[in-house]
């Protein structure tokens, strides 16, 4: 059953079968107040259907009525109802289920994920460079490589010798790239020959992502492209891979309670993180890790929200194992589903043994890539770059760090990041009043999700599920790092991205957590106002890196502002048409957007159903969204 309507105790519970007039169709039915009412015909004197009912939500009158209207036209027509055919025991595609204004971001989210190739080039993706060289490196072998083992390839070190350096000094118009037609190809820049200049430590992570990008390397008539457009192809895995990740956080804010306007808000708080932005644009396992953080995130919600069905575990187990076998960080996820699942059986006293089982099945398959860490090198994570390089790069300091001055510092940078981190690391950056201003609202939502009670049964306790994968992983990071301050007196490896596959739980439970302080009449201003801060945001961050690596010393700003623009015009890896074409997309979904989202109902009366610019069938179901 799809979801029933967010009215207080657990409001959700599996799929079932609709209406059946024989083995081959099935009929579904939207309600105004309610969301799918379900029901089911059985051969029966009289004909008359039954309805299957969610036990928590008996008393909706919505779905006590079903027959009745079903039988009376009349009737039904009092009622703003969608009446589709499916057929039984399948899934509805997730794209039936989306609203409008859900397409219109997601469409806008590709538009800035496609522009930011552009804003950040080629190899200015954080760590780009490494993670080109591993996907590169398993397009020629499935060779698993040990720590220091793996060097770069004269082809990255060959295509980054026409930049000026990360970060740009000078600016990037000063860049000796040949003109388009003339630039050379992987292999002409000598190809996967060792190159004795650096070593790739990219070779401590799981292979997952680096074989998506080794397929696209090995798809014929790539290697004979330019370098530059080879890599714009890998890193349209990365956009493909993010794409979907607000339309994520408005389904598990729905899934959780939120309102349709305030579950709208879900997608505009990720909109606006502009290093996400920059993962997706970028040739990085970042973006496999998030999306799999964002799928089994809500695939959380769902079962917390009483979906216990086989096939959402058998889900939960694939992208476990996915997570696992690309980053260390989706070693948090097995402890988020582990309190899913015990949340639901909180609520409903009853434990799904067997969907427990087949989870941890997938995180156990996942999970060898780690044993074979542990057997082989003695570590779970042995460092790409061997034992001595700390000792070989920082030096040591006179005395021990001290937790009291690290932990202030560590948590300010993390923290920061997460909406910053334009540059390499840090400048060019945001204004503090936009990234504080962020976290600001941010910490407001979550305290009041964690802390006020909530219609729905065991609100805060899903809220908490929900903001675990950050904290978790923040944990780690934190913990992590420590070592290195206490050695060195240097802060290391303290980058917001880390915490991006939470992102989903966070802006869910955000939103979830603004909806309680918000009179419903407000609840669309939260929409329109968090999708027009993250529009400034994301403008300000592009405006800033075009300034900063693109123009050319001049002192005005239109002048920068043509200079970069000129510049960017001619690195890019793609006509100049096809270049501009996502910066005007983005402008023309953003009037659109907004619009589209003033003209959402406000409070109670938001009905997905009975307005053009919220208009959905079913709530989604996760298998779509996971295949």
């Amino acid at each position: 059953m799809a979801d029933i309507g967010n009215r207080g105790s657990d409001e959700s519970a599996a799929p079932q079968d609709g209406l059946t007039f024989g083995p081959h169709t099935a009929i579904t039915a939207t309600t105004e107040h309610t969301g799918t009412a379900v029901i089911e015909a059985e051969p029966a004197p009289g004909g008359n259907p039954s309805v299957t009912q969610d036990p928590a939500v008996t008393e909706d009158p919505a779905l006590t009525e079903a027959p009745a209207l079903w039988q009376d036209p009349q009737a039904r027509q009092g009622h703003r109802r969608n009446w589709t055919l499916a057929a039984p025991g399948r899934v509805r595609r997730a794209w039936t289920s989306l609203p409008v204004v859900v397409w219109l971001i997601t469409g806008l989210w590709g538009c800035l994920l496609a522009a930011a190739t552009i804003v950040w080039p080629v190899g200015y993706g954080l760590d780009e460079s490494a993670h080109i060289d591993m996907s590169y490196a398993y397009s020629h072998s499935l060779h698993l490589y040990g720590p220091a083992e793996r060097t770069f390839a004269a082809a990255i070190g060959g295509f980054q010798h026409y930049y000026t350096g990360h970060p740009p000094s000078p600016s990037l118009a000063k860049a000796s790239l040949p003109p388009r037609g003339e630039r050379p190809t992987f292999n002409q820049l000598g190809g996967n020959a060792p190159n004795s200049t650096g070593v790739d430590q990219m070779v401590q992570h799981p292979p997952a992502y680096y074989l998506l990008g080794a397929a696209v390397f090995d798809t014929p008539g790539v290697s004979r492209l330019a370098f530059d457009q080879q890599i714009a192809l890998v890193r349209l895995v990365s956009l493909l891979l993010i794409l979907p990740i607000p339309a994520l956080a408005w389904a598990t804010a729905k899934r959780l309670g939120a309102r349709p306007p305030v579950a709208v808000g879900a997608a505009a708080v990720v909109l606006g993180i502009p290093g996400l932005i920059r993962v997706g644009s970028s040739v990085t396992n970042d973006s496999l890790i998030v999306l799999s953080g964002g799928v089994l995130t809500y695939l959380a919600a769902r079962v917390m929200t009483g979906d216990t069905r086989r096939r959402t575990a058998g889900w939960i187990a694939f992208w476990l194992c996915v997570a696992l076998l690309t980053k260390a960080f989706g070693g948090v996820f097995p402890f988020v589903v582990l309190a899913a699942y015990l949340v639901q059986w909180r609520t409903t006293r009853r434990l799904p043994v067997v969907q427990v089982l087949i989870c941890a099945a997938g995180g156990a398959l996942g999970a060898l890539w780690w044993l074979r860490n542990v057997i082989v090198y003695g570590h779970l994570q042995p460092g790409g770059w061997g034992e001595d390089f700390e000792a070989n790069t920082f030096k040591r300091a006179g005395k021990p760090g001290q937790i009291h001055d690290y932990l202030p510092g560590a948590l300010v940078r993390l923290i920061s990041r997460v909406w910053d981190g334009l540059g390499i690391p840090d400048r060019p950056s945001q204004p503090p009043l936009l990234v504080w201003g962020w976290v600001f609202l941010a910490m407001v939502g979550l305290l009041a999700a964690l802390l006020i009670r909530q219609k729905a049964a065991y609100g805060r306790a899903k809220s908490v599920v929900m903001v675990l994968p950050l904290v978790l992983t923040a944990v780690v990071v934190v913990t992590a790092e420590w070592h290195d301050y206490f050695i060195y007196h240097v802060y290391a490896g303290l980058q917001g991205r880390y915490l991006y596959p939470g992102i989903v739980g966070v802006a869910a439970a955000v939103v979830v957590g603004l909806q309680q302080l918000l009179l419903p009449q407000f609840r669309r201003g939260l929409a329109v106002g968090t999708t027009i801060l993250a529009l400034v945001g994301i403008g300000s961050s592009f405006f800033l890196v075009g300034r900063a690596w693109f123009a050319n010393g001049s002192v005005t700003l239109v002048g920068s502002l043509h200079e970069a623009a000129g510049t960017m015009l001619r690195i890019s890896p793609w006509p100049q048409w096809a270049t501009l074409l996502p910066f005007v997309g983005a402008v023309l979904l953003a009037v659109v957007t907004v619009a589209a989202i003033a003209r959402m109902p406000d409070g109670d009366d938001a009905d997905p159903g009975g307005h053009s610019a919220f208009k959905t069938v079913e709530p989604l179901d996760p298998a779509p969204v996971a295949g």
